[in-house]
């Protein structure tokens, strides 16, 4: 339910950054499935998976890159916490065999060692770096002896910015800032309505503040991380994004 700060009423995540933002506009991207389909080899290619192998993709956004490598013959099993954007993942999956589950990442629990691969981008640094671990070390136990697990982050940003894009159902505005100190990255994305009202995102992970704060991990701090849990590292390079992000392939 939308809430009001001052000037401004915000959506709850799932309002805005989900329903409203990953599905109703994001399906006006015409590189929303090629994109995937070429992630998804990305991934494969560093993964070595073989024909039939289990990957579990936590965080999964809009399902698209699953429905794409479910279509490459993996078993998919794809854990998000929006249940908007999985409805409507589900709704497109023409395989039928992307498992979709809806969850908070910090409750999941999955089945020891059922797993051969596993899948964590673009979604580091958005809880604290406690619960990254924890997720860590749950994934470590998820998967098979030799599993692989490919983690990602963005190297840097610039320290401020912003975009608009006009949609017929109004504006869309990002305003960004990042802070090279304490490496947090802060989004505060609005919409003006062609009625007039204009609504923010609320952060429910971070104590419903305003906009979208995430840490953006060095490559040591990441490393280092994934070593306690138990896992050896290495830098999968290139990344598919290009120079302005990292990925590195763990193997249990």
């Amino acid at each position: 339910m939308a809430k009001r700060r001052g000037d401004m009423n915000y959506k709850t995540w799932d309002e805005f950054w989900a329903k409203f933002l990953q599905v109703t506009f994001h399906l006006q991207n015409p590189e929303r499935w090629p994109s995937r389909e070429r992630r998804a080899q990305w991934c494969l290619s560093h993964l070595g998976a073989d024909r039939g192998a289990k990957i579990l993709n936590v965080g999964c956004g809009d399902g698209v890159l699953d429905i794409c490598l479910s279509r490459l013959s993996m078993h998919v099993t794809a854990v998000d916490r929006n249940p908007s954007v999985l409805a409507h993942a589900k709704s497109e999956d023409d395989t039928k065999t992307v498992n979709f589950v809806l969850s908070d990442l910090r409750k999941l629990n999955l089945p020891s060692g059922s797993f051969q691969s596993a899948l964590f981008l673009e979604c580091s640094g958005l809880v604290d770096k406690e619960q990254d671990l924890q997720l860590f070390r749950n994934i470590y136990e998820w998967l098979a002896p030799g599993g692989k697990f490919i983690v990602d982050c963005p190297l840097y940003d610039e320290l401020s910015g912003s975009w608009s894009k006009v949609f017929p159902e109004g504006e869309l505005t990002f305003h960004h800032t990042f802070d090279p100190e304490t490496r947090m990255f802060r989004i505060e994305p609005s919409f003006k309505e062609t009625t007039g009202q204009v609504f923010g995102l609320m952060d429910p992970i971070r104590d419903n503040l305003p906009g979208l704060s995430r840490y953006y991990y060095p490559k040591a701090e990441i490393s280092s991380m994934l070593k306690s849990v138990g896992f050896s590292v290495k830098i999968a390079e290139p990344h598919y994004y290009g120079e302005k992000y990292f990925a590195i392939l763990a193997t249990k």
